[in-house]
C-alpha cells in the first residue's frame, strides 16, 4: 500500500527520455504496419538512431545499446539494411562497436527462432540481453518470434505469457519494441489484450500523399500515447528510398504535408470532395487551404459546392 499524499511530498525523480519527449526510460512500443510499408527499416532506423545518439524523423535520443531479434530475415539481411541506413548522409557517428548486437533464426538450432512465449526459451532472450547489457530490445516481430507450444494454445495465450516478461524488463529500466502487423481493420493484428501494458502504438501506413518520385512513402500515427502531449508526438509523413550502398529519408509532420498535397489537389483541378476523400481530411480543412489558393471568384464556386454536399 502507498500513502498517496506522502508520495507526492517526497517528489519524484525527473523523467529520463530516450526519444524526444515521449519515449522514457523502460517504456514498451508497439509498431504494427501492413506489409511492405517498411516497418523493419523504420524500426531499424529507430534502433540506429539510438546506438548513435542521432536524431530519429526529428526527434532527439539518447545513446544507448540495443539488442535487435529478428526472427523473419536473418542476420546476413539485417547487417545489409544497418550498413545502409549507417551510410545515410546524416549520419556522423556511425555504429559503434558493443553498441548495437542482433540475434536472428540463423543463429538458433535448426534455423527455428526461439519462442518468446515459451518460459523456457524466454530465458534464453534474457540471456542474450544480459550478454549484450542492451537497455533497449527489439522483438521483430511477434508472428516470427512466438507460436503455439501445444494443440490448445492459441494467439491469446502466447501474448498472456508474453506480457509478464515484457513487464518485467520494464521494471529493470529496459525499454522493449515489439514489431507487429496490421489486421484487415487496420488496427494492430490479434487479441486486443496486448494493447493494455503498452505506453505507445505507432501504426505505420502507407500514404495517399504522392510522394517523391523513386521514394515510398508512408505515415507514422501515435494510436496510443501515455501522459505524452500531443504536440510532442506529432504524426509525421515520411519518405525513403535506397541504392546499392545507402538510405536516404524525408520526413516531415503529417498535417504540413498534408496541406501542402491539399493545395497542389486544389491546384490542379480537384473538387473539394475528391480531396478531402484522397486525403482523409474533412471538407472544411480543405476549404480553408483552398482560400490561400484561389482567388475569391474561385472560392465563390466552392461555397456553391459547400451547399450541395450539405444533401449527401
Amino acid at each position: 500500500m502507498v500513502d498517496v499524499v506522502k508520495r507526492i511530498k517526497q517528489g519524484f525523480e525527473e523523467t529520463e527520455y530516450i526519444v524526444g519527449k515521449w519515449l522514457a526510460r523502460g517504456e514498451m512500443v508497439l509498431i504494427f504496419a501492413d506489409r511492405g510499408v517498411g516497418k523493419t527499416y523504420i524500426t531499424l532506423l529507430l534502433a540506429h538512431s539510438l546506438a548513435c545518439g542521432v536524431d530519429f524523423l526529428g526527434h532527439p535520443t539518447k545513446r544507448l545499446r540495443i539488442i535487435y531479434f529478428d526472427g523473419e530475415m536473418g542476420s546476413r539481411a539485417i547487417c545489409i539494411r544497418l550498413m545502409k541506413i549507417d551510410n545515410r548522409p546524416d549520419t556522423k557517428t556511425g555504429l559503434v562497436t558493443n553498441r548495437f548486437s542482433s540475434h536472428s533464426h540463423n543463429e538458433c538450432d535448426g534455423s527455428i527462432m526461439w519462442n518468446l512465449s515459451d518460459p523456457v526459451h524466454q530465458k534464453w532472450y534474457d540471456r542474450e540481453i544480459e550478454k549484450s547489457q542492451a537497455d533497449v530490445v527489439i522483438i521483430d516481430n511477434l508472428a516470427s518470434c512466438s507460436r503455439n507450444i501445444n494443440s490448445k494454445d492459441n494467439e491469446f495465450d502466447q501474448w498472456m505469457r508474453i506480457e509478464p516478461w515484457a513487464i518485467k524488463k520494464r521494471e529493470q529500466g529496459i525499454n522493449v519494441i515489439f514489431v507487429h502487423h496490421s489486421g484487415k481493420s487496420g488496427t494492430q493484428r490479434g487479441t486486443s489484450q496486448k494493447e493494455n501494458p503498452l505506453d505507445y502504438m505507432i501504426h505505420l501506413k502507407e500514404s495517399r500523399i504522392k510522394s517523391t518520385p523513386g521514394y515510398t512513402g508512408f505515415e507514422m500515427i501515435f494510436t496510443k500515447t501515455r501522459d505524452v502531449h500531443k504536440d510532442d508526438v506529432p504524426s509525421i509523413y515520411g519518405e525513403f528510398t535506397l541504392d546499392d550502398n545507402s538510405f536516404y529519408i524525408n520526413h516531415s509532420k503529417l498535417e504540413d504535408k498534408k496541406a501542402e498535397e491539399a493545395q497542389r489537389l486544389i491546384g490542379s483541378g480537384l473538387s473539394k470532395p475528391e480531396v478531402a476523400d484522397k486525403l482523409g481530411l474533412p471538407k472544411w480543412k480543405v476549404s480553408e487551404l483552398a482560400e490561400k489558393v484561389f482567388t475569391p471568384d474561385d472560392t465563390e464556386h466552392w461555397q456553391e459546392e459547400d451547399d450541395e454536399d450539405r444533401y449527401f
